[in-house]
């Protein structure tokens, strides 16, 4: 049993439908797997074996507000605006988008995806939306519609997109939101009003000054040739996380998550081990360390003999981390990896 990319979406959605009811979290997630700076920052003490003997290092945390104060202005970094969205960077809201709530948000080079609700707070995914760059997606033909003057198709499609995260059969609208770049629509509606919806929806999407994902973590050490592929984040029951890939392929997950652990894949939260003098648990593949405030994920779904346990360990041993309650201390994206 491996904890793979696909469980992390749903323990992301999850956690978005189950904030508040932490004995749920992760029971989408289970029964899934059963079937198959202020750069002052915190350092985890480096070790290379599983179990670490290292003196335990204060991390006086406070608990991140579930609805932030927002992310911080231009003014509060020396950076000049962006004038492209960055690889590991958004330009879709983390709030609302095309009027409808955000529950997760991912990005890469290629395209960003979020996933949506009708209703504030944490609810299920009602509609999913894809933004590809230009060139990185080339439409399927279907019913011609216009949005904002734009050509699209609207039909019924399996995983649109080819990104098997949406629902089989499901309406879907495809549109050209800038040229040569293309966005898609899926929703769980009634065909007979499927339509009119995703077009009132998609002539709303809007796009924001492009920005760098933020992380409350940053790596000092990576086994070679893994560089970041991708970035995530959850909005009511906040978690941040960053792809890791070799080859073109994603190989690792690194998810920093609020609270305490709870359960892990099919497994209950049971320290085996600790990691900097934090309570720690290594599963098949997969390490959680519980650091007060949030706790901190890492698995190799892909490829867990080659990134096994001591691996992990390793990487988690050498992390730095910044103020969980203080977003505008988060260290960007890009500067993840040194």
């Amino acid at each position: 049993m491996r904890f793979t990319e696909s469980d992390l979406r749903d323990l992301l959605v999850a956690r978005e439908q189950q904030a508040g009811e932490p004995e749920r979290v992760f029971a989408r997630v289970r029964a899934r797997v059963g079937h198959r700076g202020r750069r002052t920052a915190t350092t985890i003490v480096a070790a290379a074996a599983v179990t670490v003997a290292a003196t335990a290092v204060s991390v006086g945390y406070a608990t991140w507000p579930r609805e932030p104060a927002g992310r911080p202005t231009q003014a509060l970094t020396a950076e000049p605006p962006l004038t492209a969205r960055p690889a590991l960077g958004y330009t879709l809201s983390d709030n609302t988008i095309g009027g409808l709530h955000v529950l997760t948000l991912e990005a890469d080079a290629t395209h960003q995806f979020a996933s949506l609700s009708l209703s504030p707070g944490p609810n299920a995914a009602d509609v999913f939306l894809w933004l590809f760059e230009p060139g990185a997606y080339q439409p399927k033909t279907g019913q011609p519609v216009e949005v904002g003057g734009r050509p699209g198709y609207y039909g019924i499609e399996p995983y649109p997109a080819g990104d098997k995260v949406g629902v089989p059969g499901e309406p879907s609208l495809t549109w050209q939101y800038t040229d040569g770049g293309w966005a898609v629509l899926q929703a769980r509606f009634d065909e007979a009003t499927a339509r009119d919806r995703l077009l009132e929806i998609a002539s709303r999407v809007t796009l924001e000054q492009p920005r760098h994902a933020r992380l409350p973590f940053r790596f000092g050490e990576l086994p070679a040739q893994l560089q970041p592929s991708g970035v995530v984040l959850a909005r009511h029951d906040p978690a941040a996380g960053l792809f890791l890939g070799k080859d073109g392929k994603r190989v690792m997950h690194v998810l920093a998550s609020d609270g305490p652990p709870l359960d892990i894949s099919v497994s209950k939260w049971r320290p085996n081990t600790t990691i900097g003098g934090h309570p720690a648990m290594v599963w098949d593949g997969l390490i959680t360390v519980d650091l007060g405030a949030f706790h901190l994920q890492i698995s190799a779904p892909e490829n867990p003999a080659g990134y096994p346990a001591g691996e992990l360990t390793r990487i988690a041993s050498g992390m730095t981390f910044a103020d969980w309650a203080d977003p505008g201390s988060w260290f960007d994206a890009a500067d993840a990896v040194r």
